[in-house]
């Protein structure tokens, strides 16, 4: 997560620089920045995220392993609790 951090920063420093040189961008600058800076985190640790559960043998979260116990219980016919 540290390398996501540092390379997200790459993202924000150019605008947040940009702001502080011409001041009519003012606080709409400041977001866009900021909202560049947690898009390129959220895009690379997703990349991260994928990478580490689509390798076949890894562990799968507890919601795909639930999903499969449920719909292996809809095959048999069960109906559940209703």
């Amino acid at each position: 997560m540290r390398r996501a951090m540092i390379l997200a920063i790459a993202a924000y420093v150019p605008v947040a620089v940009l702001v502080l040189g011409f001041h009519r961008l003012g606080l709409p600058g400041v977001w866009v920045a900021l909202g560049l800076w947690l898009g390129a985190r959220a895009f690379l640790l997703g990349r991260r995220w994928q990478a580490q559960f689509s390798r076949p043998g890894q562990p799968r979260l507890q919601s795909d392993v639930s999903a499969g116990a449920c719909a292996a219980l809809h095959r048999r016919g069960s109906r559940g609790l209703r």
